[in-house]
């Protein structure tokens, strides 16, 4: 699984569950922004924020799926690639 780094306060730490793998997600409020803030490895980083935790759990599911379809379209790109 990967790893989260420290960062500030955590509300929340899940994992969402897709594709039968497993992706962590962090959830934390930030003074400096005042907002929470939705942290997801495989995203890049800091990727959305919102009002309330719901608010940002809810875009990072939508966060993460999107990321599952890029990668989706980047494998089957090289393979049609690879096999042409």
């Amino acid at each position: 699984m990967n790893k989260i780094p420290n960062l500030p306060a955590t509300i929340e730490e899940d994992i969402c569950q897709k594709k039968g793998r497993e992706y962590p997600y962090r959830i934390y409020w930030s003074d400096e922004d005042e907002c929470f803030i939705g942290y997801a490895h495989m995203a890049g980083g800091n990727c959305c924020h919102g009002d309330t935790p719901a608010e940002v759990r809810r875009q990072l599911e939508v966060i993460i799926e999107l990321c599952l379809e890029i990668d989706d379209q980047e494998r089957e790109t090289s393979a049609v690639v690879r096999y042409a």
